[in-house]
């Protein structure tokens, strides 16, 4: 399992085993960039087409253990990319679902030893996702409850 986080340096990402470049998928404020060595594939947000990305503005990525990459976008939600069929599957905050993702702002994504992702979000606290159940449990700081 890789862990990507985005510098200001776009090639440059730091993982689990320090930095390196990845030749396969590179993140920006502009969409996603597929790279395999050769050439740049870009995916971004197309409004005529709801399994393209949720948003252009890409802050973490996450490959999971099934090699599926997790996309936390700065007011688009969580993306999940299908990295064979290039298809994606959005993850947005929904009022009236209790169940849906917290906030829209993903700032951080890791999956733990059991499987479960863990998705951090601007002010709105940490989320766990159940895959199996398609369902977020949120958990934020209470003042005065330490």
């Amino acid at each position: 399992m890789r862990i990507f986080f985005v510098l200001v340096l776009p090639l440059l990402l730091i993982g689990e085993e320090g930095p390196y470049i990845d030749f396969e998928s590179i993140s920006s404020k502009d969409g996603l960039n597929k790279y395999d060595g050769y050439t740049f594939t870009i995916l971004k947000k197309n409004p005529k087409d709801k399994n393209s990305l949720s948003g252009n503005d890409i802050r973490s990525i996450l490959e999971d253990r099934s090699g599926a990459l997790w996309i936390g976008t700065w007011g688009d939600g969580l993306t999940r990319l299908n990295r064979e069929t290039l298809r994606c599957k959005h993850y947005k905050h929904d009022l009236s679902n209790k169940n849906s993702i917290s906030n829209d702002f993903v700032t951080s994504i890791i999956e733990d030893q059991d499987g479960m992702l863990w998705i951090g979000t601007e002010k709105g606290g940490l989320n766990q996702f159940d895959r199996k159940h398609k369902r977020f449990t949120y958990y934020r700081h209470e003042p005065g409850d330490p």
